[in-house]
């Protein structure tokens, strides 16, 4: 029996027994250890995990909250453009019609001043015809009672009077319309397109010559050597309806849709079909 305990506690403390020991504990160390590792990855993983997608939100917040305000700062700007671009087309369509208008005006005023006209003979006229028609020529107090003072007086010689006045202020006139489309061509340029601008003005000069031409025959009437104003009269009005015409074209083409062309005549009477 005490042979058998010394065998045993031979076998525990031999060498032998010492390496079997040791080999358990480290296997057992190096278990713990790789459990405790696996556990702290996993910890440190999930870890990760949380705050990666507690930034991730807060990313794609921040994002979200900056991609909202920069739209609503683009439509804001959007609606700014769209108001400002309704409140120049509105503008411009105003400008174009007057600026029109007025030159168109000024043509026909100054394309009367020489050449065949219709003129009346005040033959079957009144003192009360005539005062009407000093009144539309806009004539002075003084000019209207001179006037139909020398009509009464003689009748004759009041009508040269009159016929002279009107010939004067048609002239008056002629210089006052071009003046008005140069003024509002000036006035009002900011909403005019560079190519309309330069059309309308190249119009303006070529109705001031015109103007200027049937000025100078007025004044120089028989006088000899003067020159032939009425040629450079017809020539300066020649310009001018041809800068008239591509001033039109230019202005339809700042006016209509892109892709819109300018309107079309109608068919002719004889071209419809019978009912």
């Amino acid at each position: 029996m005490d042979s058998v305990k010394d065998w045993l506690l031979a076998m525990l403390t031999g060498a032998p027994s010492a390496a079997l020991f040791s080999w358990l504990f480290v296997e057992s160390f190096k278990r713990l250890l790789d459990r405790s590792t696996q556990t702290s990855l996993e910890s440190y993983k999930t870890q990760l995990q949380l705050e990666s997608q507690s930034q991730l939100e807060r990313h794609k917040s921040e994002i979200q909250m900056k991609a909202t305000q920069q739209v609503e700062i683009i439509r804001h700007e959007m609606q700014k453009q769209m108001l400002r671009a309704q409140l120049s087309t509105t503008k411009t369509h105003t400008v174009y019609s007057k600026l029109i208008k007025l030159l168109l005006k000024a043509e026909g005023s100054v394309g009367s001043l020489m050449g065949a006209g219709y003129a009346p003979t005040f033959e079957k006229y009144s003192l009360e015809d005539f005062a009407k028609v000093l009144d539309e020529a806009r004539a002075p107090g003084q000019e209207k009672k001179e006037t139909l003072d020398l009509l009464e007086r003689d009748r004759h010689e009041g009508i040269r009077r009159l016929e002279a006045y009107l010939r004067r202020r048609k002239i008056q006139d002629g210089r006052v319309d071009v003046a008005k489309a140069r003024n509002y061509l000036l006035l009002e340029g900011i909403f005019i397109t560079d190519t309309v601008r330069d059309l309308a003005f190249k119009a303006c000069d070529s109705l001031g010559n015109a103007y200027v031409a049937a000025n100078v025959s007025e004044m120089t009437k028989g006088m000899d050597g003067v020159g032939d104003y009425y040629s450079k009269h017809s020539k300066a009005l020649d310009e001018a309806a041809g800068h008239l015409r591509m001033l039109q074209d230019a202005m339809r083409a700042d006016l209509l849709p892109v892709g819109v062309g300018p309107p079309q005549a109608g068919p002719k009477t004889t071209d419809l079909p019978e009912t």
